[in-house]
């Protein structure tokens, strides 16, 4: 029984080696359910691959999903079971707010993972109508160049076992063998591919990391990248920049013509804020803020201003958790301190109150991200990605949020169409390409 869009593999669960429901599930009743357990522990430990490991943050799984999947009478005590047997933890439910989190336990964090195939057809039957119709609500978020760019993935290959060799000399970067199960995915060819609610592309590389991505080929080929410098702040000028220009009614006039729309939803609070965006807040702080982002140089503008920071990859942390995502720390709208937020708010003052104002003083602390998503792939995926399918069909392309992978013949074909875009657009970024 082979699962749509896998290639014909079976269904399989991925798990930890040393986990064994078996060992867990002891009633009559409950050893019927081997394979609920199963799914329920690789749904977890797949739903958080893409989180900051180190944190082990919980994944909530809503009660409507667990009975669609597991059976209906048995998977509370199921999980319970588990929860019991100290298989997975659980944080509290908040009324209103979220559901259940679910994170495995720190038992299995050495362990390498195993594949074990599904044998409940009942279970087997309703994983088959879940795909089902997430594949369908995803082909309603697909343009022509996600099937195209869903299409090349498929040509993606890996070496398997130097990149294993490279994981066993940085094991606390691959906690629960989340590395090792990438890397067999694109093996075995087991391809995904998602648009998320916000327009973003992820993709079997897009939570690889960086010191295996060197290990991927396409006939042989190695793959080079071509991303945007400083990107995120780039997206952000782009985005004060274009509030800046005309009237609101004409702004809004633009959002109605039917060829700008974005797939994607709208954001009132953003459009409120272009709204009230004017001269008065655009000074010369944010014209010397565009100038950073455009030529790629804001990070280390700020490294000098803030040396304590250490690195590069801290400061783009910081900057993004305290000024570009800011929640407020409490139900009393009280603020932890920052450093990085201090700075920046002195040196651009009219771009910190716009990404106040757009995050609503941190009360809505994901509305900047969210746009700033939406730029990304408007671009990188609509128009740059969109161009080079069109005028190079043939040729091998695959995006990880602002980069563009590519073998090394087809380099400049990818420098031309990032130059068509930022022509297109009338905001020059600057590219790096390695």
């Amino acid at each position: 029984m082979g699962l749509p869009g896998f290639h014909g593999h079976p269904y399989e669960f991925v798990l930890p080696c040393s986990f064994d429901p078996a060992k867990i599930l002891l009633t009559c009743r409950l050893r019927k359910r081997l394979d609920d357990a199963r799914w329920f522990v690789a749904t977890i430990l797949r739903r958080s691959m893409g989180r900051k490991s180190e944190r082990r943050p919980f994944v909530h799984l809503r009660a409507a999903l667990l009975k669609r999947v597991m059976y209906g009478h048995d998977y509370a005590a199921v999980i319970d079971e588990l929860l019991y047997a100290k298989v997975v933890e659980r944080s509290p439910y908040v009324v209103r707010r979220c559901s259940f989190g679910y994170r495995l336990s720190q038992r299995y964090i050495n362990d390498c993972h195993v594949q074990v195939e599904a044998t409940d057809d009942r279970l087997i039957g309703r994983m088959r109508a879940l795909h089902e119709e997430r594949n369908q609500q995803l082909s309603d978020r697909m343009l022509p160049v996600h099937h195209a760019l869903r299409e090349q993935q498929t040509r993606l290959e890996i070496n398997g076992e130097v990149a294993r060799e490279i994981l066993h000399g940085i094991p606390r970067s691959n906690p629960f063998d989340v590395q090792g199960i990438l890397v067999k995915d694109i093996e075995d060819k087991r391809f995904r591919f998602n648009v998320g609610k916000y327009g973003r592309v992820t993709n079997n590389i897009t939570n690889l990391k960086r010191e295996l991505r060197c290990q991927l080929h396409v006939n042989g080929e190695p793959l080079v990248c071509t991303d945007i410098a400083c990107s995120q702040p780039a997206f952000l000028g782009k985005i004060i920049q274009s509030a800046d220009r005309g009237t609101a009614e004409e702004r809004r006039a633009e959002g109605n013509e039917p060829q700008r729309r974005s797939i994607y939803d709208s954001n009132e609070t953003l459009l409120l804020c272009k709204d009230t965006m004017s001269r008065s807040t655009v000074d010369c702080s944010t014209d010397h803020f565009l100038a950073l982002v455009q030529s790629g140089e804001l990070y280390e503008f700020l490294l000098n201003q803030l040396p304590i920071i250490g690195t590069r990859e801290r400061l783009k942390k910081r900057l993004l958790a305290d000024v570009f995502a800011k929640r407020k720390a409490n139900s009393h709208g009280s603020e932890y301190p920052s450093a990085v937020e201090e700075v920046f708010r002195k040196l651009f003052p009219g771009v910190y109150s716009f990404i106040r104002s757009v995050n609503r003083n941190g009360w809505e602390h994901e509305n900047l991200i969210r746009e700033l998503q939406r730029e990304e792939s408007r671009f990188v995926i609509e128009t740059v990605a969109a161009d080079l399918m069109v005028r190079n069909p043939e040729m091998f392309c695959i995006t990880l949020h602002d980069a563009i992978y590519t073998t090394p013949a087809n380099v400049r074909l990818v420098e031309q169409a990032f130059e068509r875009g930022f022509a297109a657009t009338g905001f020059r970024m600057s590219m790096k390409t390695k």
